[in-house]
């Protein structure tokens, strides 16, 4: 097949940090090494960023300024429409992460020209209002919604939004399930969780740890909304049973200053640590027995998938989105959100049993392998790619 001209509009992407930014970069990179001609059109956050760089192979196009208030919204909007008509011609696909107000100008920009692919959120689906005449922000909602089904197709990462876009009257043959994929490492072995855990105290001392310290970890923003607070409370019963065991909490975010008073205040100071970010995880992730993942309302779940990649245990909230990374608890526990006691046990119960750590840890790099790999979310977005091109050149 000949190569595509793709263009991935996002309003978020590299060098920014998150599962979201993550997954785009890894998809437009996988999709440059196979020939493909992918250009990121995204927004320029900070005044001292170039507006286009080469990010491995990728043209990155940062032509608007961030938005912000109502104001730079809308003049961010206008650049990325005029962009996309200038671009009508040049291009063979377009895809807009997220069902927002980037999706409507996109919709509204190409005019039925080129193939448009919408990726829905799901940390932020699309709500359509019920009464067109409810009031302005329902009929703004309503708009955006008669605007995105529009679209040639949406992509749902999971099968729960798969269900709630069919809910909301897109019709079955534009949905199309495509799960996030993440890099498969090599195997674990002692010799790379030793060697890791090295590495990564001479990086910091703050991450010092003795070789048969069990340690967890969580990777993602350190935001309200994720319940690390719970999990904070959690680890104080597990640091009264196994005094040596660590608790790493690696990203950065609003909660970061509201977690060092709660560390303090429960006496876990250099018990759980918070070690920043990292433009790369596999170190951190070779270093862990097992990772958590309290958060009640996820996103792509990438973490989850780089930790079953990487063959480790995972200690999750039992979510819809979650069963479905995990294969209903078979490649980790699952506990109910918010149970601070269920989540102190679960970790617990894995620092006590390296056999139980070791066959879900197994099953987890196996499932990952089968189902989350990115090679194969690349070769899902490419048959729908080709399959909308080939409908339109009918």
């Amino acid at each position: 097949m000949r190569p595509l001209r793709v263009v991935l509009v996002a309003n978020r992407f590299w060098p920014l940090v998150g599962g979201r930014e993550k997954n785009l970069a890894q998809l437009s990179a996988e999709l440059a090494v196979r020939q493909h001609q992918v250009t990121v059109w995204t927004a320029c956050w900070q005044k001292n960023w170039p507006r286009q760089v080469v990010y491995r192979g990728v043209r990155v196009v940062r032509e608007a300024d961030a938005p912000g208030n109502r104001w730079s919204t809308i003049r961010y909007l206008r650049q990325l429409g005029r962009w996309l008509r200038s671009q009508r011609d040049a291009v063979d696909v377009v895809c807009i992460s997220g069902l927002r107000e980037e999706a409507y100008t996109a919709v509204q920009s190409l005019a039925g020209h080129t193939p448009l692919v919408l990726r829905a959120d799901p940390a932020a689906p699309l709500r359509a209002a019920d009464d067109a005449n409810s009031g302005a922000k329902d009929r703004c909602s309503w708009r955006l919604h008669r605007r995105c089904r529009q679209a040639d197709a949406v992509v749902a990462p999971f099968a729960t939004v798969a269900r709630q876009l069919l809910a909301e009257g897109f019709s079955p043959q534009q949905v199309c399930h495509i799960p996030p994929g993440v890099h498969i490492p090599s195997p674990r072995t002692a010799e790379t969780r030793r060697a890791a855990r090295r590495t990564l105290a001479e990086a910091a001392l703050s991450l010092q740890l003795a070789d048969d310290s069990p340690l967890a970890v969580y990777l993602g923003r350190l935001a309200p909304q994720a319940a690390l607070g719970q999990l904070v409370s959690a680890w104080a019963s597990v640091a009264r049973e196994i005094p040596d065991a660590r608790l790493w909490l690696v990203g950065y975010g609003a909660a970061q200053r509201a977690l060092e008073d709660q560390i303090e205040r429960q006496g876990l100071a250099g018990r759980v640590i918070l070690g920043g970010t990292f433009d790369q995880v596999d170190d951190i992730l070779a270093a862990a027995d097992w990772l958590v993942q309290p958060i009640a309302k996820p996103g792509l779940g990438l973490a989850i998938l780089e930790a079953m990649a990487a063959g480790l245990p995972v200690v999750a909230s039992d979510t819809p989105e979650h069963r479905e990374l995990l294969g209903d608890g078979d490649c980790g526990v699952l506990v109910p959100p918010a149970d601070v006691d269920a989540m102190a046990a679960a970790m617990l119960r894995l620092a006590a049993d390296h056999a139980l750590c070791c066959r879900l840890g197994t099953m987890g790099r196996q499932r990952a392998m089968a189902c989350f790999s990115l090679q194969r979310q690349t070769e899902s977005y490419l048959m729908l790619f080709y399959r909308l091109i080939g409908l339109r050149e009918k």
